[in-house]
């Protein structure tokens, strides 16, 4: 399966931080995204590649654009979370509005999350059967693969923040997304 990882935000746009730390969600997104495409380069059956691989600005239509180029079967989009409320915590996975068959890939990925981390909090819209919360975000919408956008947590939490950027938290993280990209990839075929 060829994929493409899309670590949100990135150089002007430092997406949301963490007041207390200074954290900043596109630096941490890119750890992530580092992680994940490691362990997918070591893999047979992937070809990943990534929409930024520096802490520099992609605007969301050249994000689509990267991933089309790449001829991509599967689009992931990586953030972290923020809220007015600062203890706010969770995981969400999201979609395009409607019933597509990202519903199912995010579905595969939130529950690999909950089986990594069955004490994170699954925040979930299950109103159409499905855990996916749904809008047309852009990179979601306009992209022709299926495409998932995962919050991975909250920044404006402090521990949740600190407990993120630990690399502990990253590298079992990035293998709960391996397991469900694997998980995916046999779908497809």
């Amino acid at each position: 399966m060829r994929i493409i990882l899309d670590p949100g935000h990135g150089g002007s746009d430092p997406g949301a931080v963490n007041g207390e730390t200074g954290m900043r969600e596109s630096s941490l997104v890119l750890n992530y995204a580092d992680a994940i495409l490691d362990l997918l380069r070591a893999e047979k059956n992937h070809t990943a590649g990534m929409t930024r691989t520096m802490d520099i600005f992609v605007s969301l239509p050249d994000r689509v654009r990267r991933a089309r180029e790449f001829n991509a079967q599967f689009f992931l989009s990586l953030h972290a979370n923020s809220a007015e409320n600062p203890n706010a915590e969770g995981y969400e996975v999201w979609t395009s509005v409607g019933k597509t068959k990202s519903d199912e890939y995010a579905t595969i990925l939130f529950d690999e999350i909950g089986n990594i981390f069955p004490e994170l909090k699954p925040r979930a819209d299950w109103s159409d059967v499905d855990p996916d919360k749904e809008k047309n975000y852009y990179v979601l919408k306009e992209t022709p693969m299926p495409a998932v956008l995962v919050e991975l947590g909250f920044i404006c939490n402090r521990k949740e923040a600190l407990w993120m950027a630990e690399r502990s938290t990253i590298d079992m993280y990035s293998l709960a997304i391996v397991r469900g990209i694997r998980e995916i990839g046999k779908r497809m075929a």
